[in-house]
């Protein structure tokens, strides 16, 4: 429910109420379209950097003015009408590959041109009033937007950096709350699939924000700074408590005093408390329960004394140590203080702004003309859609054709999985919000009155959109609904009948945008999982060379690899949940090794996270040639892998692994441990790559189609 947001609902109500009302005062029904396309502006409306939010907004306002004069001049000519929409479906579409902004206004645009296409009445005067109505309902909402009424620059990084920290206090107390004597590895799994993944992508989006925040507010600003040394210190604590599960792990499997696992539980307790009273301050509100950890880790390091100081309670001990000394770190950021480590710049590939110059478009756009890409297969199956919707509305004369259009276009996702749920969705939506508008329109009558309920609506559309779809197109439905009977209806359909179309429509259109995914170069999730799970192995193949190998006081490299390790696994397990959903692929010999893989994944970020922290201290000649040797093997098997698993093919034996020998003054069992686990983890990631060669390659593949780039 945090993405509620009333003030955006409120925003978006007036870009569009404001002109509605408007339209019945002066009587003008081209108003009904400034109304339309200011609320798709406000939908455009990326947020964040002030130049990003005009490109967008800016650029959707002449795009929906290009497709209103373009649709209503050639709306007389029918077969005119069906090839310009599939050519301006198909080029707008292309966008996807420039970001998500340029995807919704090119959805959105190609909506445009379908609703002018299908108005009666075209023709040069019909197409330039049209037009210009376009252009100021997209003016009007970037006036809205970006002057007239600003919200809050830092609310959005803000919230996103408190998350981060409620995530990072949530991985701590898990931790602490499992750390019980011998625990089963597959609860240890859990945690890294689970806590794991939502930390580290709660701080990637607080980053993320922030970067974009920053970019629109010129010059300096010790907000920004504060937020920024927030979220990097969040995330210097997210990689330490990877580390310590690792290790607690370890010492579970061995006889360790039920006093140190106490105190262990206890200052990790406390450390949660720590963290989560940081969200509280950034969120705004009084942190309650803070709590001193002094006593606490003086507790746990006589116990550990007592116990005979095991390697792996000292190493404990040092990382809980750390933990705390940056929870001071952020606390002495909240109070304005600065301190070394806690500016630190926002990491590479966040802070520098990527211009994207005509050349690099250009040869994007080539590098995409083709069906290995997913946007140029999507794009074309919006355009064939959307052409064939057009088609069929004209020859059909049905009323309301374009409600037809509309939802064939809309519910076309680049997967056919994501395509199904959506149709669903839309469909079930907009008929229950059909029959409230049919409910409003049998009971009120007033123009005046009717006009005033389209707020409301637009307020809890807007407001709801980041939430759930559905409820999104249960708000949005009525609302247009009465937009329609004001402007276009004069009156003379009932609400009954007004809904009763709308429904039918979008069942039609359903039913056609399903089709059409199933058909036309359907995106299924079988065929990319493999690329996907291969390339989430060499990235982890680079993170653990560069672990092996690091060298303290050089950690930009390593941190930029452990963040791209992150996100590859997330999205190898956003691919397997896509494949979950596909119901004719789910097969246990399947869906096993790519679960087992993606854990074994986890477990290596995990190790290369508590080898780099060891090795910040170790720092010798006779340790860095055992790391490296190792740093080779892991650089030839999981290379091997990676390959056998794209190809679907048996992977070869392991290669003998080096067994480095520690002379006694370097005797580590923690680190001789770490190197021990890498070769299990390594052996899972064989052993179950060999299952998955030998799974029914037709479930990996349920249609012939190459793997989309």
């Amino acid at each position: 429910m945090r993405a509620l947001s009333i003030a955006a609902g409120m925003r978006a109500a007036c870009a569009c109420a404001f002109p509605v009302l408007l339209g019945e005062i002066t009587h003008i029904p081209s108003f009904n379209w400034v109304a339309i396309i200011g609320f798709w502006a406000c939908i455009v409306d990326p947020g964040g950097n002030g130049r990003d939010r005009v490109v967008a907004m800016g650029g959707f306002a002449v795009l929906a003015t290009l497709a209103s004069f373009l649709g209503a001049l050639i709306e007389p000519v029918w077969w005119l009408a069906v090839t310009a929409v599939f050519l301006w479906a198909f080029a707008v579409n292309m966008g996807r590959i420039f970001g998500s902004a340029a995807a919704q206004s090119g959805l959105l645009s190609t909506l445009a041109i379908l609703v002018a296409v299908a108005t009666p009445g075209g023709g040069l005067d019909a197409a330039v009033t049209l037009a210009i109505a376009a252009f100021v309902g997209g003016i009007w909402a970037m006036l809205l937007a970006l002057v007239i009424w600003r919200l809050y620059p830092y609310g959005p990084a803000r919230h996103a950096t408190s998350q981060a920290w409620q995530e990072v206090a949530g991985f701590a107390a898990a931790i602490g709350r499992l750390y019980r004597g011998s625990v089963p590895a597959e609860r240890w799994s859990e945690i890294a699939r689970e806590r794991r993944r939502a930390t580290r992508e709660a701080i990637d989006q607080a980053r993320d924000v922030l970067v974009a925040t920053r970019r629109s507010r010129a010059g300096r600003s010790e907000r920004a700074l504060q937020l920024l040394a927030l979220v990097t210190e969040a995330d210097q604590i997210f990689v330490s408590l990877i580390a310590l599960s690792e290790l607690l792990e370890l010492n579970g499997a061995q006889p360790s005093g039920l006093k140190v696992e106490r105190a262990v539980r206890h200052v990790l307790g406390r450390l949660s408390v720590r963290a989560d009273g940081v969200a509280q301050i950034v969120s705004g509100t009084m942190p309650t329960g803070i709590r001193d950890v002094g006593t606490a880790m003086e507790v746990l390091r006589r116990r550990i004394g007592i116990a005979g100081d095991n390697p792996v309670h000292l190493q404990v001990a040092s990382l809980l140590d750390r933990i705390d000394q940056w929870i001071d770190a952020a606390y002495l950021s909240l109070a304005g203080t600065t301190h070394e480590g806690s500016l630190a710049a926002p990491p590479e590939g966040h802070a520098t702004e990527v211009k994207l110059t005509l050349a690099d478009a250009i040869s994007r756009i080539r590098g995409n003309l083709g069906f290995r890409s997913l946007a140029f297969s999507h794009a074309l199956r919006v355009a064939v859609t959307g052409a064939i919707a057009v088609l069929i509305t004209h020859f059909a004369h049905l009323p309301r054709g374009y409600w037809i259009s509309i939802t064939a276009v809309a519910v076309l996702q680049p997967y056919m999985v994501d395509t199904w749920r959506r149709t669903l969705e839309r469909v079930f939506a907009t008929i229950l919000g059909g029959l409230i508008a049919a409910v409003i329109l049998y009971f009120v009558h007033d123009p005046l009155l009717l006009t005033a309920l389209i707020f409301p609506l637009c307020v809890a559309a807007m407001a709801v959109r980041l939430i759930n779809f559905a409820l999104f197109i249960l708000c949005l439905t009525p609302q247009f609904i009465l937009v329609a009977e004001l402007f276009q209806t004069g009156g003379t359909l009932t609400g009954g009948n007004l809904a009763g179309i709308r429904a039918l429509d979008t069942v039609i259109g359903g039913v056609l945008g399903l089709l059409a995914g199933l058909v036309l170069w359907p995106n299924w999730q079988g065929p990319r999982l493999p690329a996907e799970i291969a390339t989430a192995i060499r990235i982890h193949r680079d993170y653990l060379k560069a672990a092996l190998c690091f060298v303290p006081g050089k950690s930009a490299a390593l941190d930029r690899v452990r963040r791209e390790a992150g996100l590859s696994s997330n999205n190898a397990e956003a691919s397997m949940q896509r494949l979950l959903s596909e119901r004719h692929l789910k097969r246990a010999e399947i869906i096993e090794p790519v679960m087992t893989i993606l854990a074994a994944l986890r477990r290596l970020a995990g190790l290369a996270a508590t080898i780099s922290l060891i090795k910040e201290n170790m720092e010798d000649s006779e340790i860095t040639a055992a790391t490296e040797d190792i740093a080779a093997w892991i650089e030839a098997d999981l290379s091997a892998l990676a390959s056998s698993v794209e190809t679907r093919a048996s992977p070869q034996a392991l290669g003998p692994a080096p067994l480095p020998s520690f002379s006694e003054e370097y005797r580590f069992s923690v680190l001789e441990n770490e190197q021990g686990r890498i070769r299990q983890q390594i052996e899972l990631l064989h052993a179950a790559t060999e299952r998955l060669a030998h799974s029914p390659v037709r479930s990996l593949a349920p249609m012939s189609q190459p793997t989309n780039a």
